[in-house]
Parts: structure tokens; C-alpha cells; sequence
């Protein structure tokens, strides 16, 4: 039994319990999609020559965001049922996005812990929003894309130097190990030596701007109502699918509420919520929210 807005919910077990076709197909999914964007930027510098590959940026960035959303459901051990295959899973994302997996469990879960506090690591994405001015909030949304929000990195990397040494070295090992291939395929075997730094550019910004969009839009209280802790919803939709999220994270406030529930489970649970109370519809959509909280 689950409590929602006052009301009990009884959730069929299956709604409870992870669907390894689901996971295996969204990793699937996910590895795929990363290497065809990540493979426009050999391809563009082999056929239209090295400068051409500069247009891959946005098509990679989007993948490497959406990298960190399977790393996600493994840190809340939702997308397997088996601990062990989260753990690996999640690990080797996060090798592939240059993000140590255990650091980004402790922040994550300091996220739900302290969403709407000052203590809440994403809290600079959206906390002090409304104190802004239209024209500065349009710059606080903007402003990833200019490398201004690569302190998050920093907070990762905080995390990382408080893990055992043996642990530090494995990831950094690992992770030069995967990144290092990476580039090699990227500069057509350091063919192109500068064409190494376009994955970690398109991360660094249109990575991070992807990612404070979707937690303002998650996380941006009704003007008025000053910094409350809170989560909101949104209907799925084709744009915000293809930007905003991927693994039903648009069911947000179901996950913050649920976070046991995997997220293959939030839209049955999002619907049993709706017929319950219809308070708790979600939101039209991601990228409407956020055109309005600018032009509010």
C-alpha cells in the first residue's frame, strides 16, 4: 500500500518488481542510439572533412545526457532486479559518459533527500529561479551551453576523491581506458588529434543545458509560492521525448514519491493516480513549462 496525496494505492506486484526485457531493451536501446551519434563525427570528418564534424556536437550531446538516465534506474536498483548487473550496467555508462557511478548514486540520492533545500546538489539549476528577471532567467536556462555549469563536474569529482584510493584508480584507469577509445575512434585513429575534444565539448554543454532544463521544468515551484520543496510531472510528447528524457522520467513526481517503483511501472502508476485524484494530472508539457516560467 502507497499513500498519494492522502488516497492508498494498491500496486499489483508487478508494478513493484523490475522487467529485465525492459531494461535489456532500453540499454540496448541507449547503446545504439549513442553510437550512431557518436559515429557522425569520424564519418562527417572522413567524407566532408574535419570541420564538418563540428555538427555531430548536438546529436552527440544529446546522447551522452541521456547515457546518465540509464545510470539512474541502476543507482535506484530498478532496472534489474539482480543488484549485481545495476552495479555493472550503471558502472559502465558511467564510463562511457566520464562519470564515476558511485559518485553520482551519493549525489543523486542528496537530490531526493534534499530537493527544494540548499543542500540539494542540482539546487542551482532552479532554486532562486523566480528572483530572477525574464531576460535573466532566459540566461540562467542558456547559460550551460557556455560551460557555465561544469561545476557539476566538479561535485562529481569532490565525491570521487573521498572513495578509497584502489577504487579511484580502477575508475580512472577504466575510464581512460574507455574515453582514450573513444577518442581514437572520433580522430579517425589521431588522424584529426582535436576532433578527440568534440565528445567531451557536446557533453560539458549541451549535455548539461539538456539536463538544467529538465530539472527546472521538474523542480520550478508555481511563481509565488518561493523555494518549497517541489516535483512535477509532464505528459509524454514527442520533443520532450527526444530532448527532455527517455525511461518515463517525465513521470517525475510518481518516481520522487515512489522511487522503489521502476520506471518501465511509472505511467500505470501515473494513470492510477490521475483516476484517484485529479489534482495530480501531470503537466502538458516539459517545454511548455519552461517557455512559460520565462515569460511569467
Amino acid at each position: 500500500m502507497f499513500a498519494y496525496g492522502g488516497d492508498e494505492i494498491q500496486l499489483r506486484a508487478e508494478m513493484t518488481t523490475p522487467n529485465f526485457t525492459y531494461g535489456s531493451y532500453v540499454v540496448t536501446r541507449s547503446l545504439l542510439l549513442f553510437a550512431l551519434a557518436f559515429s557522425l563525427i569520424p564519418i562527417l570528418a572522413a567524407t566532408l572533412g574535419p570541420w564538418a564534424a563540428l555538427w555531430a556536437l548536438p546529436f552527440v550531446g544529446v546522447r551522452a545526457y541521456k547515457l546518465t538516465m540509464i545510470m539512474h534506474d541502476c543507482a535506484h536498483g530498478t532496472l534489474f532486479a539482480e543488484p549485481r548487473i545495476n552495479r555493472n550496467v550503471g558502472v559502465f555508462f558511467g564510463l562511457l559518459a566520464g562519470i564515476n557511478f558511485n559518485a553520482y548514486g551519493r549525489l543523486h540520492f542528496l537530490h531526493h533527500t534534499h530537493f527544494g533545500e540548499e543542500e540539494d546538489p542540482r539546487g542551482r539549476d532552479y532554486l532562486k529561479y523566480w528572483s530572477f528577471s525574464p531576460r535573466a532567467r532566459l540566461w540562467h536556462l542558456l547559460r550551460p551551453l557556455f560551460g557555465f555549469n561544469l561545476t557539476h563536474y566538479r561535485n562529481v569529482m569532490r565525491v570521487v576523491e573521498m572513495l578509497p584510493i584502489r577504487q579511484q584508480g580502477i575508475f580512472f584507469a577504466a575510464g581512460f581506458a574507455v574515453q582514450g577509445a573513444l577518442a581514437t575512434i572520433a580522430t579517425l585513429g589521431w588522424r584529426y588529434p582535436l576532433l578527440a575534444l568534440i565528445y567531451p565539448l557536446s557533453a560539458a554543454t549541451i549535455g548539461l543545458f539538456l539536463s538544467q532544463l529538465r530539472v527546472v521544468a521538474e523542480h520550478l515551484p508555481p511563481k509565488g509560492a518561493g523555494d518549497a520543496p517541489f516535483v512535477i510531472s509532464h505528459e509524454p510528447n514527442w520533443i520532450d521525448a527526444a530532448l527532455l528524457y527517455d525511461l518515463n522520467f517525465n513521470y517525475h513526481r510518481e518516481h520522487h514519491t515512489y522511487p522503489e517503483v521502476p520506471s518501465v511501472c511509472l505511467p500505470a502508476l501515473s494513470l492510477e493516480i490521475s483516476k484517484r485524484n485529479f489534482s495530480q494530472k501531470p503537466a502538458y508539457c516539459m517545454v511548455h513549462t519552461l517557455v512559460q516560467s520565462v515569460l511569467k
